[in-house]
């Protein structure tokens, strides 16, 4: 029991220690990115920086199998250089339940997180984005923040969507079964009320064989099964969407006809992450009984950030061929973990 308590503790703290100082660096580094990205209109240096604040969770939420691995490299390569593993061994631990007991403060970490991950982080990045989006509003009709959807015949966007859920510099595009252009909509701003869109300041334009018939309205009503909630799902990178918005926008994908490899690939890829940082805390735990047992520090950490590293570069790779040669998502993000965890295993067997 005390050697639980004490692991725990080890643990624990050099994994808040390095989210701190991931932390500290990804602010500093997000900070200097978005202003040399250009300020404009209401977006300035303040905006700016509360913009990166309220978006750095979801950026250290893809890092967390990063921290985690160097968390564990750090915390068990200090016990190893005090000598306190050569103890707990000679106590009668084997590697196995030194395994188990690392483990266990991980899981508990990971359930946070991905509670987290799963309710305020999503919200936070969608709140940033359109706060940013709005602040930034004289790049609305340039198409900078903006986005688009398809919805049925008509092809839309969305010059910003305000964190209250509101549309500003709306366009629709409808075309007819031919893919031909039949009529454009455009309104400043829209409101979302009782499952329905209120649009203001309306101009239509209807396309005619020789001729364009305008006209103009102060509202109109949209019906439409885009909500605000679907929105906010469009404005965020499918990596930074919780596990159930994304399945949900993969389910309304389907059912328009598009494809939705891209948001199922980020889907298993968030739906896996807890294996995958298991499967990195088995290699930080070989390392240090093999490989790493006797060398400094920084080459710990070192070490650790080159894994994480390669593993995020294959992660932003291996996608793009299951793109390319239509591959099963969750076989391609399942790759990563089989990888690291066999080479975990391999090297505790060989020191165990």
């Amino acid at each position: 029991m005390i050697l639980n308590l004490y692991l725990w503790k080890r643990i624990f703290t050099h994994i808040l220690t390095v989210l701190l100082v991931f932390g500290i660096i990804e602010y500093m580094m997000t900070g200097l990115s978005e202003f040399s990205y250009g300020l404009e209109g209401d977006y300035q240096v303040v905006q700016a920086l509360w913009f990166v604040l309220v978006t750095s969770p979801s950026r250290l939420y893809e890092l967390f199998p990063l921290i985690v691995l160097v968390g564990c490299l750090t915390g068990l390569g200090s016990l190893a250089n005090s000598s306190e593993l050569t103890v707990i061994r000679a106590a009668g631990f084997s590697i196995p339940a030194i395994t188990i007991r690392v483990l266990q403060p991980v899981l508990v970490i990971m359930i946070v997180v991905g509670l987290l991950g799963e309710t305020l982080i999503p919200m936070a990045e969608s709140y940033g984005q359109a706060y940013r989006s709005t602040r930034s509003h004289e790049d609305t009709s340039s198409g900078r923040y903006g986005f688009w959807h398809k919805d049925g015949s008509e092809f839309i966007y969305f010059g910003a969507l305000t964190p209250e859920g509101n549309v500003e510099g709306l366009r629709r595009y409808i075309v007819n079964s031919n893919g031909q252009p039949t009529g454009m909509i455009s309104a400043k701003n829209g409101k979302f009320e009782h499952n329905q869109w209120q649009l203001f300041n309306v101009e239509q334009d209807d396309f005619r064989d020789r001729f364009i018939e305008q006209h103009q309205y102060d509202v109109m009503t949209w019906n439409t099964d885009v909500t605000p909630e679907l929105l906010s799902t469009l404005i965020v990178e499918p990596g930074k969407l919780s596990i159930l918005g994304l399945w949900k926008y993969v389910s309304y994908l389907n059912a328009q006809g598009i494809d939705a490899s891209k948001y199922e690939l980020a889907f298993w890829e968030k739906a896996l992450r807890p294996v995958m940082t298991a499967a990195l805390v088995l290699v930080a735990i070989s390392f240090i009984f093999g490989p790493l047992r006797e060398v400094a520090m920084g080459t710990r950490i070192f070490a650790g950030v080159l894994v994480g590293l390669l593993i995020k570069m294959s992660e932003n790779i291996l996608p793009s061929f299951a793109m390319i040669y239509d591959i099963d998502p969750i076989i391609i993000d399942s790759l990563p973990i089989i990888l690291c965890g066999g080479v975990g295993l391999w090297l505790l067997r060989r020191v165990g």
